[in-house]
C-alpha cells in the first residue's frame, strides 16, 4: 500500500494528466522465449506396433519478435479510468521449431534412433489483446489480459532437403508439414508485471500462453525399409501402401515476453487532428449558440 500521502500526490497527478492530456496511444518492440515443457509442450508420438518403429514431433525452444501498438484508456466520456484499461495489436513474427524422431523400439537394447531431423514452422501475427492494468506501487503496475490473434502461415515445410534423391531407398525418410489453414486464430491468456517512467518509458516482463483453434498443422512421416528383399514404406498408422493419416500438431505454447514502450509523452496522446477538432468545437458552440436562441 502507498503512503497516503504518496496516494494522494498519485491521484492528483493522475487527475491533471487525465484532464490534460487524454487517452495515450504508444507503442514499442517485443521479444518473446517460447518454451516447451511437460503441460504446454503439445509433444506428439505415435507408435507402429507392426514394424515397432516410432514415430515423433516436438516443439523445441523457439523465438517471437515483434511490435506492439498499445491504446491505454485513460478515460472514457466523463469516466476516469486512471490508466486502468488498454488494448494491443500489433504484428508479431513467430518460429516454430519442432524435432522429428524415427525410432526403432523392438530392440532388446532399448530405442535406437533410425533417423530425424529439425525444422522451422513460420507464422506472422495480429494480437487483439485487451489488458486491465492495476497499480501496485508508484511506477510499478500488474497486468493481465485474456483476447485472441490472428496468425498467418505462408507455407509448408518438407525435410530432409535431399528427400527427392533418395525416397525409396532403405533407411531414408520424409516429413511433410501441411499447414491446417491459411489463417487460424487462437485464444491467449497474457499476465506480467510493468515499470512505468515519465521520460524512458514503459518496460514489461510477462508471459503468455497461446493455444491455436484447432490446431498449425498435419505432419506426415514416413521411413522406408528393406525387409526379406522388399523396401517398403512405414508410416505411424500403417505401411506398405496402407494410408497416412498424418500427426497433429497443435502448435500451443508458454512464452516469456519483454516488452519496450515509448514514453507516452514522446507517442500521440488523443491522435484526432486538430482540423477535426476545430471542427467539432464550432459545432459546438452553434448548437450552444441554437439553444440560447430558442428560449
Amino acid at each position: 500500500m502507498l503512503p497516503a500521502r504518496a496516494q494522494r500526490q498519485n491521484t492528483d497527478a493522475n487527475d491533471r494528466y487525465i484532464e490534460e492530456k487524454g487517452n495515450v496511444i504508444t507503442g514499442g518492440p517485443e521479444a518473446g522465449l517460447l518454451i516447451p515443457t511437460s503441460v504446454f509442450s503439445g509433444n506428439n508420438v505415435v507408435t507402429n506396433t507392426t514394424e515397432q518403429v516410432r514415430f515423433g514431433i516436438k516443439p523445441l525452444i523457439s523465438y517471437r519478435i515483434g511490435a506492439t501498438v498499445r491504446f491505454d484508456l485513460v478515460k472514457f466520456k466523463k469516466m476516469k479510468l486512471s490508466n486502468m484499461f488498454s488494448f494491443t495489436t500489433g504484428l508479431y513474427y513467430t518460429q516454430r521449431r519442432f524435432r522429428v524422431d524415427i525410432k526403432d523400439v523392438g530392440s532388446n537394447a532399448g530405442d535406437s534412433l533410425l533417423a530425424g531431423g529439425n525444422f522451422n514452422f513460420v507464422s506472422y501475427e495480429i494480437p487483439l489483446l485487451p489488458h486491465l492494468h492495476l497499480q501496485a506501487s508508484d511506477n510499478l503496475w500488474l497486468h493481465f489480459g485474456i483476447g485472441m490473434g490472428l496468425e498467418f502461415f505462408p507455407s509448408h515445410v518438407y525435410i530432409p532437403d535431399d528427400y527427392e534423391d533418395n525416397l525409396g531407398k532403405d533407411g531414408s525418410w520424409f516429413f511433410y508439414g501441411a499447414k491446417k489453414f491459411l489463417v487460424i486464430p487462437n485464444a491467449k491468456v497474457d499476465f506480467g508485471l510493468e515499470w512505468r517512467t515519465e521520460k524512458a518509458g514503459y518496460f514489461s516482463l510477462g508471459a503468455t500462453f497461446q493455444r491455436p483453434f484447432p490446431r498449425v498443422m498435419d505432419g506426415f512421416v514416413e521411413y522406408w525399409r528393406t525387409r526379406d528383399n522388399e523396401t517398403y514404406a512405414i508410416y505411424p498408422d500403417g505401411q506398405k501402401g496402407q494410408g497416412n493419416n498424418g500427426m497433429k500438431v497443435i502448435g500451443q505454447f508458454f512464452a516469456v515476453n519483454l516488452r519496450y514502450y515509448i514514453p507516452p509523452s514522446k507517442g500521440l496522446r488523443d491522435a484526432t487532428p486538430d482540423w477535426i477538432k476545430d471542427r467539432q468545437k464550432d459545432a459546438r458552440k452553434k448548437r450552444r449558440q441554437r439553444i440560447l436562441e430558442s428560449k
